[in-house]
């Protein structure tokens, strides 16, 4: 199952990524880039999400394409631990980001030589649990891994 979830994150670019704070819950659409099970997005540490993250590091993700026959539907649910990553350890979610989105080389290199992009830091999902949902198999098909 891993080699599958690693594949079917390289296939994909964005991400809905579910936080909370003060029991509201809250989620967005990300570009994220992967390393094996581990996943990095780009934001501003002010946006809401980020600010939830701060406060509960618990998030849920989903990937998936978007599809118009119900057989045909996958995709991954992954439950974990998020965290803004310091600069100074941000090198694998960098490298990640300009291997899977090479017109960003160069442009990420540190928040001096960045500043088209603001004030943005890294973000770092350590997955705890992921599920990947095929009704090619069979309608409701799934299974588990635990990381």
């Amino acid at each position: 199952m891993k080699d599958t979830v690693i594949g079917f994150l390289r296939g994909h670019n964005t991400m809905s990524l579910a936080t909370s704070r003060d029991n509201r819950p809250y989620a967005a659409a990300l570009f994220y880039a992967s390393d094996g099970l581990i996943l990095y997005f780009l934001s501003s540490p002010r946006s809401e999400h980020s600010l939830n993250i701060s406060l509960n590091p618990g998030v849920a993700a989903t990937i998936n394409a978007e599809y118009s026959d119900w057989k045909d539907i996958r995709g991954l649910r992954i439950i974990g631990k998020a965290r803004m990553m310091r600069e100074e350890e941000a090198g694998p979610a960098r490298a990640a980001f300009e291997n899977k989105y090479p017109f960003l080389a160069g442009l990420l290199e540190s928040r001096e030589t960045r500043p088209g992009l603001g004030d943005f830091a890294f973000f770092k999902i350590t997955p705890e649990t992921i599920r990947l949902i095929d009704n090619r198999v069979y309608f409701g098909f799934r299974t588990e891994m635990t990381v």
